[in-house]
């Protein structure tokens, strides 16, 4: 069975080490969570951390955690209208962009009898979520007349990095802290938080400064993996081996490549790959696509070239190997970001934990 290994000692050091890290740019630090039913371990680490918010892209699974949660957490994934109950019972805010959806969270605050802040998400270039700068305002004049005392403008959100790879720069960034300024020239309005996000703001932070105004900061990707999107560089300092993912060999054989006759697309109407040509020792190793994709896998083990996978398995060519490679040999792989949460979420991948406090008070 395949088999994601979570070092929590790493893990619990990348969440030290960057929330100090933003304490000392003034920044509060938001821990993004989007694993799935694997919530329940991971929330533990992030709240004993310390972490100042616990942000979620999803409304259905904090609805299970409610009992962990010290506090309401902040919803960052855009909701649906449908969603408004749920997401102001369970969430303190949440980011929006659209005047229907924050109507319905109005209403629902009012009916609910909770306390609710809108984040007014921006659009500053990566051309995801967000309303364009220049219909902020009149966004605000539009839905200004729903704020009261339960519901209200909680601040400004921008995410770089996700949707067209925008990286930040002083224009890109310089536009959230006018735009708060805008915002507060108009008698009752107040802008208490500007939230700026993925990792791929990391190293702006850590090598120049963000515009004052700016307060809060979203990691996902930074603490889990050590990694930073966008640069596709190691976070110095932090530990980018936190999951890693092994796999079971079921199968080794001598095959001759290419093949012959005719050929076709894979099974997912791909072209696939040959590998090295000749005489060469494959394995078939036991998950699929459907676990995680091998784009996103390293091998630790020298000379390992992933082939080709489909739904099932995953072959790779061993003929280079220092060690030799036999059936139930299991081999180990760094992870990405997105081989990791796929992993995370599969039913059919074991999570195991190690380090010196390798179990969680809390099972996944």
């Amino acid at each position: 069975m395949p088999k994601l290994t979570v070092n929590l000692d790493k893990l619990d050091y990348n969440l030290t080490a960057l929330r100090g890290f933003c304490a000392g740019k003034g920044l509060e630090l938001a821990g993004v969570l989007k694993c799935g039913h694997s919530l329940p371990w991971l929330l533990e680490r992030f709240q004993e951390s310390g972490v100042g918010v616990i942000a979620f892209s999803r409304v259905q699974p904090v609805i299970g955690l409610k009992k962990m949660l010290r506090s309401r957490p902040l919803l960052i994934g855009l909701p649906s209208p449908g969603q408004a109950k749920a997401v102001v019972a369970h969430f303190s805010a949440s980011f929006n962009s659209e005047s229907e959806t924050i109507r319905a969270l109005a209403a629902a605050a009012a009916d609910c009898g909770f306390e609710h802040g809108i984040y007014l998400m921006v659009d500053i270039g990566d051309l995801r979520e967000g309303v364009p700068p220049e219909a902020v305002l009149p966004m605000l004049d539009d839905i200004g007349h729903l704020f009261d005392s339960r519901f209200g403008l909680a601040g400004l959100a921008a995410n770089l990095g996700c949707g067209s790879g925008t990286l930040p720069d002083e224009d890109n960034l310089r536009i959230l802290e006018q735009l708060a300024a805008e915002i507060e020239r108009h008698p009752g309005l107040a802008v208490p938080k500007i939230s700026i996000g993925g990792t791929v703001v990391y190293p702006w932070v850590r090598e120049k400064a963000l515009p004052a105004r700016i307060n809060q900061l979203r990691l996902g990707e930074g603490i889990l993996c050590g990694h930073c999107p966008g640069y596709d560089v190691r976070i110095e300092g932090l530990h980018d081996d936190v999951f890693l993912f092994s796999a079971e060999v079921l199968e080794v054989k001598e095959k001759v490549s290419p093949p012959s006759g005719e050929r076709g697309t894979d099974a997912f109407g791909c072209v696939p790959s040959l590998g090295p040509a000749g005489r060469r020792r494959r394995a078939i190793l036991d998950f699929g696509l459907v676990d995680t994709g091998y784009s996103g896998l390293t091998p630790i083990l020298p000379g390992v070239q992933f082939i080709t996978g489909n739904s099932e398995y995953t072959v790779v060519d061993v003929t280079d190997c220092p060690e030799k490679i036999k059936v139930n040999s299991r081999l180990t792989f760094k992870t990405t970001y997105e081989s990791m949460t796929r992993a995370l979420i599969s039913p059919f991948v074991e999570t195991d934990f190690s380090g010196e406090n390798c179990r969680p008070k809390i099972s996944g």
